[in-house]
């Protein structure tokens, strides 16, 4: 499977934070893809979750907009937020976390968002278009 080729690829030497034409790393796809075994495993591997890609999103966005958002996939926002990744972060139109779990109406991911997290976010970001979560 996926996660096995990821693991084999590591113990030969490849960075985990190596990069494609995007600039996308394993972290990134993993997460866009849903791979929440692979997420974990780069993530147990210091896997860089603030990283941006040539459009200037992170992994954790990644996740929101393509698991967690179409999904209400918490559990993948949660390791990722565990290992420092900023839930605050926004893609290259400005749309953080709260705007993607808002505008598809993921209310677990709200939920977890707004009251669990050890500290606050801001619950009234800006997007390109002036748009808020709200």
């Amino acid at each position: 499977g996926k996660l096995a080729d990821i693991e084999r690829l590591i113990s030969n030497g490849i960075n985990v934070n190596e990069s494609n034409y995007d600039l996308r790393t394993a972290l990134h796809l993993a997460a866009c893809e849903g791979h929440e075994d692979v997420v974990k495993y780069l993530l147990s591997k210091s896997a860089d979750v603030n990283c941006r890609d040539r459009l200037g999103r992170t992994p954790l966005c990644d996740a929101l907009l393509c698991t967690a958002a179409a999904k209400g996939d918490v559990s993948q926002l949660r390791a990722l937020i565990r290992n420092s990744a900023n839930p605050d972060a926004a893609d290259a139109d400005r749309r953080t976390a709260l705007h993607l779990a808002a505008s598809n109406g993921e209310t677990t991911v709200l939920d977890y968002l707004l009251r669990h997290l050890k500290r606050p976010i801001n619950i009234n970001p800006v997007d390109r278009l002036g748009g808020t979560p709200l």
